[in-house]
């Protein structure tokens, strides 16, 4: 039988053939999105060896009280990010040249998370002063060695460096070269009994004169800010003693207190691996 010259049983012919076009272009999709999935993935592994554990310290704050005999109060918090998850450590350390190898002299304090934390002085890495000077640093160890961290904490560290200031100049090295990691949102801060004329600050690796810009902020105080130093870079401040201070102490600005800011970043491969398993159950 036919209706305007279309045969009925033809028509039901082609309705099978179309669904099943449909369906071999659905499986045909699949393969494609695999494969690019599969490279995708494959990109996403290289780059995650490539970088490895992507520790890094999100804020640093340094502030160092200078004393009439020369000597300085240097106080840290560092908001030290120990990277992926899965990643645990013991602690963290300070390599220092200027630091006395001696508990009375170095008068060390330590706490994580507002908490005392066990700390010891060592031997560290030989560091490279402002003046191309080599010597050995003293190393302070910040942890417990029977316990380990993971994710994001504070740490506040405390120390005495003597003889900072020689012949009424300062040539102090805030930020070491020592850190092998990132560090963002770096505050230095600088206090005297005295005036402090001729202020220079430069950042960098070793040997370089990159300046950065050292603000005073009132008689007798030096501030830095720096949005971001990459490992290996730190920052020396230079200065001459100037006239003695009338009146008031001269304060430090106060530390940051409370919670680490921050929060640990998933890995790339733990990223990918979640996207790809996600994407494979989701239907064609």
């Amino acid at each position: 039988m036919t209706t305007g010259g279309i045969s009925l049983n033809t028509a039901k012919d082609k309705r099978p053939r179309a669904a099943g076009t449909l369906n071999r272009r659905r499986r045909g999709a699949t393969p494609i999105k695999i494969f690019f999935l599969v490279l995708l993935l494959s990109g996403l592994v290289v780059l995650f060896r490539m970088s490895g554990n992507v520790e890094r310290v999100n804020t640093m704050w340094v502030g160092a009280e200078v004393a009439a005999d020369g000597s300085i109060r240097v106080t840290e918090v560092i908001d030290y990010d120990f990277g992926e998850p899965d990643s645990t450590r013991h602690g963290i350390y300070r390599d220092l040249p200027d630091l006395m190898y001696d508990e009375d002299y170095a008068k060390v304090s330590a706490s994580l998370d507002g908490a005392r934390v066990p700390w010891e002085l060592t031997t560290g890495d030989y560091y490279e002063k402002p003046n191309g000077q080599r010597e050995t640093a003293t190393r302070i160890k910040v942890g417990d060695p029977g316990g380990s961290v993971t994710g994001v904490h504070r740490y506040r560290i405390r120390y005495t460096l003597t003889d900072v200031v020689k012949k009424g100049k300062i040539a102090w090295d805030a930020v070491g070269t020592g850190w092998r990691v990132d560090r963002s949102d770096v505050e230095i801060h600088v206090v005297a009994p005295y005036e402090l004329t001729g202020a220079r600050c430069v950042h960098g690796t070793n040997g370089s004169e990159d300046a950065c810009a050292a603000r005073g902020s009132g008689s007798g105080r030096l501030d830095v800010t720096l949005d971001k130093l990459k490992g290996h870079e730190g920052v020396t401040l230079y200065a001459s003693r100037g006239q003695k201070l009338t009146g008031a102490k001269v304060a430090l600005p106060a530390p940051p207190s409370g919670k680490a800011v921050g929060t640990t970043v998933e890995s790339p491969l733990r990223v990918g691996l979640l996207a790809f398993g996600f994407t494979l159950a989701a239907p064609p």
